[in-house]
């Protein structure tokens, strides 16, 4: 399959879903192998990626913080400190939710 179309491509990953719908994410994964399906990434591929993603999220939780402090600290009587924990608190929350085992792998073990 290395000679084939992106189009081509793009049909047999519709053939190989459409055939295992209602199946496990293992079987689909199996079938997606099997019929040639696109490649896993390599180990340093995905060392890049994750340390890209964390770094980037933390660069943004590190601006979300000052500007919170910002807007906490900055005396006006009518800035509520709520509403700047927005920004803050989701970035936080999926930082740390990249550290928890998935619910599907908690139960493999």
């Amino acid at each position: 399959m290395a000679t084939d179309t992106s189009a081509q491509r793009a049909d047999a990953v519709t053939q190989v879903l459409n055939a295992t719908q209602g199946e496990s994410e293992s079987v689909k994964v199996a079938a997606m192998e099997a019929a040639g399906g696109f490649p896993r990434p390599q180990g340093a591929d995905i060392g890049w990626i994750w340390k890209a993603l964390i770094v980037g999220l933390l660069i943004l939780i590190g601006g979300a913080l000052v500007g919170v402090l910002w807007a906490v600290l900055d005396g006006d009587a009518k800035t509520d400190g709520d509403k700047a924990l927005v920004v803050f608190t989701p970035l936080l929350t999926g930082l740390l939710g990249l550290f928890i085992t998935s619910p599907a792998d908690a139960g493999k073990k």
